[in-house]
């Protein structure tokens, strides 16, 4: 599987290098800068929570179904997989 890093992060990570350090590492930032960038989503998980008719909500983003007692393994609102355990 890929693992993707924020290049933003990366880059103020580099420019709080010593002075001499950040020198050494410009063909880094050079070729960090020049790769293409991917359009990443954090992964997020819930769960839907019913209310009192019966309607169900995310519990990342609030999206509200609009048949009650319908869910889906994902979130339409959000993406958010609702695989979360339920807290007790």
């Amino acid at each position: 599987m890929a693992e993707y890093i924020e290049r933003e992060a990366l880059i103020s990570g580099l420019k709080a290098l010593p002075e001499q350090e950040r020198l050494e590492c410009m063909g880094l930032y050079v070729l960090v800068m020049s790769m293409p960038a991917d359009d990443v989503v954090k992964n997020t998980h819930g769960i839907w929570i019913a209310d009192d008719y019966m309607y169900y909500h995310c519990s990342e983003c609030g999206y509200e179904h609009d048949n009650p007692e319908y869910t889906t393994p994902f979130c339409p609102g959000c993406g958010a997989k609702m695989d979360k355990e339920e807290e007790k």
